[in-house]
């Protein structure tokens, strides 16, 4: 796993906050692939703030899934960690279906994607503070 060390001051806070807010702009307009994009998006920037406020690190690996790894080395309960993982990895699992393949991302699968990125934002904020 290869990590990157992080200021702890960083601009987390902002990224987040604007991939959500995309996410759920782009939902009501019935843009069902920049929601899930966005969605996609909110997670990795929630995770990467996590680590990076907890250990001052963040993922760079070649697969979005290996900050799990990182998240794991925080000193968070197992049973509130797996559930949060499992929303993390079924939002990244969306991922390259809403920005690679041919098919576009269906109304259900966004609001899916956008539920789940929306718990881990606020699951996110709620430990680290902002």
């Amino acid at each position: 796993m290869r990590t990157t060390r992080v200021d702890k001051v960083s601009k987390t806070k902002e990224g987040r906050s604007v991939y959500i807010q995309t996410a759920k702009e782009a939902l009501d307009k019935g843009r069902w692939n920049a929601s899930a994009i966005n969605s996609v998006h909110t997670v990795i920037s929630s995770c990467d703030a996590l680590t990076v406020f907890y250990l001052g690190l963040r993922s760079s690996g070649e697969r979005h899934e290996e900050v799990i790894d990182l998240m794991s080395k925080t000193n968070i309960k197992e049973v509130e960690f797996a559930k949060v993982k499992r929303q993390v990895l079924r939002v990244l699992a969306k991922k390259n279906l809403a920005e690679y393949e041919q098919r576009l991302v269906y109304q259900k699968e966004a609001e899916s994607i956008l539920k789940d990125a929306e718990r881990v934002y606020g699951w996110v904020r709620n430990k680290i503070g902002y």
